[in-house]
């Protein structure tokens, strides 16, 4: 039943390894491959430049030397801006990585999947973690004499200092939700607003997609997010514009192009409405 419920998932990512009892690959990348991916494996990546790229409902621009995680069944994909396209070094774990090392102490399927828990999506400056990835990627490569040994305990390491230091239960997400069940039914919208920002959008699309009426959807969304649809994808957008108009690599034509908004003018008017400072402004400071 779990393997007909993810192959109807668009968007179900099978993770292929070399082996069973070695779940975990290790790869150099890049990121113009701009597809939305789900799947249980946690993904882990090191960024050697910037990029962009949304996990959840977050849009996240990377730095050097930053860490970003992807927790089992998170929606996620890069975001394709073409002055954000430094390269990563990724990993791909098994969530069963670790049950033969120390399955009592660091069960990732229960901490995750049964209980719920969150490992935070953006890692910044947090040196030791730096340093166990590189270590993990050195011993991957090399493939020296008791390698798998070494790399299940570097990788114990780091989830142990994930769970100490950058993670959140169950208990504490669900605390921020008020109603699950209303997130979960306009979740397919909000994944399409997320991934899907720059492309005409209607309430139409998005009613059709959660499966409900229009009417129906308006008020669920509003409920949930304390604004209609249409002005939380404004505000989307023009919380992504922010972002490239303060970078200042592109003009506030291309930024608008990019966000979403064929007009020109429709984009001032909303930047100006929700920021209170023309996007021009921004840019130059």
């Amino acid at each position: 039943m779990e393997n007909t419920e993810k192959n109807k998932n668009p968007y179900f990512q099978k993770i292929e390894f070399l082996s069973n009892d070695f779940k975990i690959r290790v790869k150099d990348d890049s990121p113009w491959i701009a597809e939305k991916a789900i799947h249980e494996e946690i993904e882990i990546k090191y960024y050697e430049g910037e990029c962009a790229l949304m996990i959840g409902s977050d849009i996240i621009l990377t730095k050097p030397g930053d860490i970003t995680v992807v927790n089992p069944y998170e929606i996620h994909t890069n975001i394709n801006i073409d002055k954000y396209a430094g390269r990563y070094t990724i990993m791909v774990i098994g969530i069963d990585f670790l049950d033969s090392v120390n399955r009592n102490v660091l069960n990732l399927r229960r901490i995750l999947i049964e209980q719920g828990g969150k490992f935070d999506n953006l890692i910044r400056g947090d040196k030791r973690l730096q340093a166990i990835v590189a270590r993990v990627v050195e011993e991957m490569r090399a493939e020296g004499a008791y390698y798998k040994l070494i790399v299940q305990n570097l990788i114990s390491e780091f989830f142990a200092l994930l769970i100490r230091d950058h993670f959140r239960s169950g208990d504490e997400i669900l605390k921020d939700v008020s109603d699950v069940k209303q997130v979960k039914l306009i979740s397919p919208a909000l994944a399409k607003i997320h991934t899907e920002y720059f492309k005409v959008i209607s309430v139409d699309e998005l009613a059709e997609l959660c499966n409900i009426s229009k009417y129906h959807f308006c008020r669920v969304f509003k409920n949930v997010m304390g604004v209609t649809a249409v002005r939380y994808m404004n505000g989307y957008r023009v919380d992504i514009a922010e972002t490239l108009l303060r970078d200042g690599r592109m003009t506030v034509a291309e930024v608008a192009w990019h966000c979403g908004f064929e007009d020109d003018s429709y984009f001032y008017r909303c930047y100006k409405k929700i920021k209170g400072i023309p996007p021009g402004k921004v840019r130059k400071k």
